[in-house]
């Protein structure tokens, strides 16, 4: 399986669950007021995380059958799909139990020292504890270890930041991924192990963004469920499979956009960008 056939087995797999869960999507529980005072379901990611469980089981039953003794996951790809399935458990708290009245760092942050505990501190300590334990996968030393920790969680909650909008954060995943997939797929030096992780990163990827329909049409929202999951691969795939250089420029970039965010609001800046403003309302009923 490559990267192509792996995002397409993904979405197919996100688009058919997706029906197949509208029921439970339908819950009161998730049910959140979106930008046009709509009520519809958020955590909407919880679809690609099965969607991503299906193919995976799916591929390990061909094995199986095929008499591969070799484990479909392992070492760096299994600490891949741990970050994706972490990461969206932390999102889904969030989505059902966030009030939304803290937001960005800084805000946490002054709830905290208020006395506080809010779902977000909640994301920021267990996604550093989700991605350390993932990153120590890696055969990287002590300090790109702790690069490579910062970069999953600035690009978790990048991902998040973009999701105020229909298929906002999609779209931004998938430009973002289509940079990956295709370095990864002309570098020379990369190697088996990181292959399989652009493989999976691919799956769920492509899990995600085969939510992109439905959000459109605004029957679910991709949620921190969905948002933080993709944003989380995408920064664990970037670690697993760059060279140090490559690490340090899109740390660079995170970090700028995510302490920009404190001050700065993306949806006013996409709006006044003609092109971007095209481009993301593109297929959505804005």
């Amino acid at each position: 399986m490559n990267v192509l056939v792996a995002f397409v087995v993904g979405a197919l797999a996100s688009l058919l669950l997706g029906r197949l869960l509208e029921p439970v999507l339908e819950s009161p529980n998730l049910q959140r007021r979106n930008y046009r005072d709509h009520d519809l379901a958020t955590a909407g990611g919880i679809v690609a995380v099965c969607a991503v469980l299906l193919g995976i089981a799916c591929a390990t039953t061909e094995r199986w059958i095929i008499g591969t003794d070799r484990p479909f996951l392992r070492g760096s790809s299994g600490a891949l799909v741990s970050v994706f399935i972490g990461f969206a458990l932390l999102g889904f708290v969030d989505d059902l139990l966030g009030d939304g009245k803290d937001r960005g760092f800084i805000g946490h942050v002054q709830a905290l020292r208020s006395g506080r505990m809010t779902t977000g501190v909640v994301k920021l300590v267990g996604g550093a504890a989700i991605a350390a334990i993932a990153v120590d996968q890696l055969d990287l030393g002590t300090p790109r270890k702790l690069l490579g920790v910062a970069l999953v969680g600035l690009a978790a909650n990048l991902a998040n930041l973009f999701d105020c909008a229909p298929t906002r954060t999609l779209k931004v995943g998938l430009v973002a991924w289509s940079a990956i997939a295709v370095g990864s797929v002309l570098s020379t030096t990369v190697g088996s192990a990181s292959r399989a992780v652009a493989m999976i990163g691919s799956l769920c990827v492509g899990a995600c963004v085969g939510l992109a329909p439905a959000e459109a049409r605004e029957r679910l929202m991709l949620g921190d469920t969905g948002a933080n999951a993709l944003g989380a691969v995408l920064g664990f795939v970037v670690v697993a499979t760059s060279s140090v250089a490559t690490e340090c420029v899109v740390f660079g970039l995170l970090f700028a956009c995510n302490a920009a965010s404190e001050y700065v609001s993306f949806s006013a800046a996409i709006d006044r960008i003609p092109v971007l403003r095209a481009i993301d309302r593109a297929g959505t009923h804005r």
